[in-house]
């Protein structure tokens, strides 16, 4: 069990299993907060998940590979819907993750490709 890193943050507003998106070999997940405020009032997060570290429990910061979080106030990244995937978008055989930002600039997303 994963709590937000906030009381309102709103952890697991989306949930997806995203494919293996860091290469270990084991399918990854996706966890958005759309009450973030890290870096602005509802600015949102999406925290990724490794399948290879296993499940565990605790704050979801500090359990996350990585992290993603909107930039400003009210764009709501992690709300219902903004998470795609899996698909491999580059054609590498590692799956990418799209994040939409519903309350940023219309039509904005952010595109986030393995580096391996």
């Amino acid at each position: 069990r994963y709590t937000g890193a906030g009381a309102s943050d709103l952890l697991g507003t989306d949930a997806r299993i995203v494919g293996d998106v860091d290469g270990d070999g084991i399918d990854d997940m996706l966890l958005g907060a759309r009450g973030d405020d890290t870096f602005a009032n509802g600015c949102g997060a999406v925290y990724l998940i490794s399948g290879g570290t296993g499940l565990s429990s605790g704050a979801v910061d500090a359990a996350a590979s990585s992290s993603f979080h909107g930039a400003s106030s009210g764009d709501d990244v992690g709300d219902d819907g903004t998470i795609a995937g899996p698909i491999d978008l580059d054609g590498d055989g590692v799956h990418d993750i799209v994040v939409k930002l519903p309350h940023g600039v219309k039509g904005t997303f952010k595109l986030l490709v393995d580096r391996a």
